[in-house]
């Protein structure tokens, strides 16, 4: 579990106005990114976002879950050398980033405390998940 007990706040703080995603320009902007760039993917078996992300995430965890996805894919995808080769991809970038500023105080002191308190778990999933012979 990600924020602590009794964070009423913090579940306030991992909120968005849904205006946000009312905006037919941006949403037809991604939409439309993103239907370019499925057009050119061949992976069809593997899915990066879907219901899986959520599996034993509690339902108040899931938002703080979505800003680390979509922070993810602003710094790691958008904004690399793929900005080059779709069209759209820097507005869309820009306005995912605003959403995750918005939710900057989403799991504050708390959560950042309950991270490094869980750096143990960290380094033994990542060893696990990304090494080829499992641990003993």
């Amino acid at each position: 579990s990600l924020p602590l007990k009794g964070a009423s706040t913090a579940h306030h703080a991992c909120r968005l106005r849904k205006i946000n995603f009312q905006q037919p320009y941006i949403r037809n902007r991604t939409y439309t990114l993103a239907k370019m760039a499925s057009a050119s993917d061949k992976d069809t078996d593997n899915r990066l976002i879907g219901q899986q992300l959520f599996v034993s995430i509690r339902e108040n965890n899931r938002c703080y879950l979505m800003k680390r996805v979509v922070e993810f894919v602003v710094k790691d995808v958008l904004l690399t050398e793929v900005k080059n080769q779709y069209p759209y991809v820097e507005e869309v970038a820009q306005f995912l980033a605003s959403l995750t500023s918005e939710l900057s105080s989403c799991l504050g002191e708390n959560g950042k405390t309950k991270a490094i308190g869980e750096l143990d778990l960290l380094f033994d999933y990542m060893e696990n998940a990304c090494t080829d012979v499992p641990k003993k």
